[in-house]
């Protein structure tokens, strides 16, 4: 036998060793056992004998879907042969992310997209879904930078592991007036202007019209809100959208948790009262250690001051916890008022509250009652990043300062100034994996100022402060330091750092790190030695019904000696 003809020979019968394995019958594929091809995928390959009309399927058309298949794999330029009516398919190698450029490399904000964007992507599979989300995600970043109607397009480049995107019309817009369509509800466009964190001559930022649509549904206004955009020249169109719903809603919630014991919810609310889209609601709370009866009016009076509202508050609760019991109504009503700057929303309030109930404590078991007129003022800010979450914050800021002043003419035992201030900071440390390490840190600073010669047990637990609890000094149960059977303190400074990991195996789930720590005076602008640390660690899964966490910590005091103890926490809800 000639060498030639036997060379031929040898190339044919390695080629069919090759693709020895069989889909099925007239598909060979190399490394099938790699691959694992769905049912619906092989029939669509291989056909269905059950059906006539799929029971054999055209050699060009599995050619086609087998390509498909795997190029949603990762297997970017499989070889597909056709022979003697025989589908031979070898899918090379898998091309994996590592690298994102944005074109036009002049772009200014290129660099931090491209950076922002890698680490979400770095060695995943290169398939069209992924290309999808390269592409709308590039797309979100330029539109956050006042580029309203830019496209992008991802190639993939030649070594098969560089995706270029080439980013067009990249013309900047501002935000221009917003058109309203109210037709289906009675509402003012001045009502709708509160929910505004821009003006008209500011750059297009899709981030802050994500915001209006969050600010409008958490309000109860409308179900949803959307915007609609166009691009004209060098003029942007913007309309805004409703689905309206009825005004009133009544809801039911329950939960539980290890710290509560079961938890009821059962609310009502108006949340269109009037022209100018005011707020009546109502609110019932109840669990093993509180319940709660809360009726408001947040009521908007001023079309020219669209942003301003008289707040008038009603609640009557009890609080039983292990070291003391209080139940007390109080009344409120004051002016609130708010703004948005460039990166931030402020918010003020000021009016005058009665407060009247009464208490005991393990310390003294007869129950003392307390009336007082008082007059409180406070003001928050939080920045649009944190706004931005619907719970559980990853990044942004948070402040407030509080302020309360009873005067004994006024009715209270004792004259008594409340000061409180605190703050939130969140922020994204650096990717890992498919998630990112997330810091965070909360401090909070409160004392109340009082004269020298009134006893902590002449003042109601409602002006005095506690630690412990989920959303608090995490180690130690609920309300239940400082250890002084229940007297509580006058002054308090808490701590509290966090390490997140999003992602944590899951897109749901969440694991973190903590240390919480705290200290108490019992006297005005006072600080005891004595120190509470909460080092611990826990699972937070963001479930389809809200935030459950769960963590394990340890609780301990030290001066004038270290003591310790434990603590398991599970539960709904909670807040860092």
């Amino acid at each position: 036998m000639p060498f030639l003809l036997r060379t031929v020979l040898f190339i044919l019968f390695l080629s069919d060793a090759i693709y020895s394995e069989e889909l099925c019958e007239g598909v060979q594929v190399k490394d099938l056992d790699e691959l694992n091809f769905s049912e619906t995928e092989k029939r669509l390959v291989c056909g269905d004998e059950k059906l006539s009309a799929w029971a054999k399927i055209p050699a060009y058309q599995a050619k086609f879907h087998i390509k498909s298949f795997l190029q949603s794999r990762g297997y970017l330029s499989p070889n597909v042969q056709i022979t003697n009516n025989t589908l031979k398919v070898d899918p090379g190698k898998i091309h994996t992310l590592k690298n994102i450029r944005l074109m036009p490399s002049e772009l200014i904000e290129a660099k931090r997209i491209e950076e922002g964007m890698i680490p979400l992507y770095r060695d995943l599979p290169i398939t069209p879904k992924l290309l999808d989300q390269v592409e709308s995600g590039i797309v979100e970043q330029l539109r956050e930078n006042s580029y309203a109607c830019a496209k992008a397009q991802a190639l993939i480049f030649t070594n098969g592991e560089e995706v270029i995107v080439q980013a067009a019309k990249l013309d900047r817009y501002k935000f221009g007036e917003v058109e309203l369509e109210l037709d289906e509800a009675d509402v003012l466009p001045e009502a709708m202007k509160r929910f505004y964190p821009f003006e008209a001559e500011q750059g297009f930022n899709s981030k802050l019209l994500a915001l209006v649509e969050k600010r409008v549904v958490r309000s109860g206004v409308a179900q949803a809100t959307f915007f609609i955009e166009g691009c004209k020249n060098a003029k942007l169109s913007l309309s805004q959208g409703f689905i309206w719903g009825p005004p009133r809603v009544l809801r039911f919630g329950v939960g539980a948790s290890t710290e509560l014991g079961p938890m009821l919810r059962a609310s009502w609310s108006n949340n269109r009262y009037k022209n100018m889209a005011s707020k009546l609601s109502a609110k019932i709370e109840a669990s093993f250690r509180q319940q709660v009866l809360e009726l408001k009016s947040d009521y908007y009076h001023w079309e020219g001051h669209p942003r301003r509202s008289v707040l008038t508050e009603l609640e009557i609760s009890r609080e039983n916890q292990n070291d003391f019991e209080e139940v007390k109504l109080e009344l409120g009503s004051g002016l609130k008022w708010g703004l948005d700057s460039v990166r931030r929303f402020w918010s003020w309030s000021v009016g005058p509250k009665f407060t009247q109930g009464f208490y005991n404590s393990d310390f003294e078991e007869d129950s003392k009652s307390f009336e007082a007129i008082s007059i409180s003022a406070g003001v928050k800010t939080l920045s649009h990043d944190y706004e931005l979450y619907d719970f559980h914050p990853q990044q942004g800021s948070s402040f407030f300062a509080q302020v309360e002043h009873r005067p004994r003419e006024l009715g209270f035992d004792n004259t008594l100034s409340r000061l409180g201030s605190g703050g939130t900071i969140v922020g994204k440390l650096f990717s890992s994996g498919r998630g990112v390490v997330v810091g965070a840190v909360r401090f909070l600073a409160q004392t109340g100022l009082v004269d020298d010669t009134v006893d902590l047990e002449d003042l109601p637990p409602s002006v005095k402060y506690y630690g412990g609890g989920s959303n608090d000094l995490r180690g130690f149960q609920l309300k239940s330091r400082p250890k002084n059977d229940g007297l509580g303190a006058l002054s308090k400074l808490l701590v509290k750092t966090e390490l997140r990991k999003t992602h944590f195996f899951n897109p749901a789930l969440e694991g973190f790190l903590f240390y919480d720590s705290a200290r108490f005076g019992e006297r005005s602008l006072e600080i005891s030695n004595q120190t509470y640390h909460s080092p611990g660690v826990g699972i937070r899964w963001m479930s389809p019904i809200g935030l459950a966490q769960f963590y394990y910590s340890q609780a301990i005091t030290t001066s004038p000696t270290e003591q310790s103890d434990e603590l398991f926490y599970a539960g709904l809800g909670g807040e860092f």
